[in-house]
């Protein structure tokens, strides 16, 4: 989507550093200069900025934080129109690759400061459930086509998408167990 700006993450790790405005300071100078035009868009004012919420299990959720700042919710993101109207992604489909079979991929994202400790701390969950099964961290940055090629999912457990958030031990447990079963 051109003239849009994906705001990756917005969100300080450390207890003591929540609540005190740092993030929402941050939120409001990108959308102030969102208005005002960018330099990753040549200058010209941004159509809207997406972001993409998620649960860190820690603090406030990052929908809530978005929602607080005045972003709407859609399609699996949030947003807030600048200087045009939401367009949704689109939709993406994983078409399961027969080598994806009997091992699980992770992608992350090197841009977020928990991507990469997510990704580590599914692999040691997925380990704690199947310890025999292969895996795969795959940095999606370094090789989007495999990304992109798995309809930009972040976990594939035996060509099955995993779509719990792993904060949520029990319902990623079944998943998993599930995928690994071929269910």
């Amino acid at each position: 989507r051109e003239g849009v700006v994906v705001l990756s993450c917005a969100y300080n790790p450390f207890p003591e550093a929540q609540g005190k405005g740092a993030a929402s300071a941050l939120v409001k100078s990108l959308v102030e200069e969102a208005r005002t035009g960018l330099r990753c868009l040549r200058g010209e004012p941004c159509s809207f900025i997406a972001a993409k919420p998620f649960d860190t299990g820690v603090g406030l959720s990052l929908g809530d934080f978005y929602a607080r700042c005045g972003f709407s919710e859609a399609e699996g993101e949030m947003y807030m129109e600048i200087s045009g109207k939401y367009r949704p992604r689109g939709k993406t489909e994983y078409h399961p690759f027969p080598k994806d079979r009997g091992r699980a991929l992770i992608f992350y994202d090197p841009m977020c400061e928990w991507g990469y400790g997510f990704a580590v701390r599914v692999r040691e969950l997925i380990h704690d459930i199947e310890p025999e099964l292969p895996f795969e961290m795959i940095n999606s940055w370094e090789r989007p086509e495999e990304f992109m090629r798995r309809g930009n999912q972040v976990l594939i457990v035996n060509a099955k998408v995993i779509q719990s958030f792993w904060t949520d031990r029990e319902a990623f447990r079944r998943e998993v167990e599930r995928a690994i079963r071929g269910q």
